[in-house]
């Protein structure tokens, strides 16, 4: 019964659009940014684990 006191439909499919895209953007960082440390060469992890 939540779906009919929802917003019509162009403004939801944009709101529905961009809280998918800002989800993925950030499971897909840490996703990566974790892949990124453990394939990391071995000295490279301590050295710039920090630095931006």
């Amino acid at each position: 019964m939540d779906e009919y006191g929802r917003e019509p439909c162009p403004h939801r499919i944009y709101a529905d659009a961009g809280s998918a895209f800002a989800m993925g953007l950030i499971g897909g960082s840490i996703f990566h940014g974790i892949k990124g440390f453990r394939i990391a060469p071995k000295g490279f992890n301590q050295s710039h684990k920090f630095k931006i």
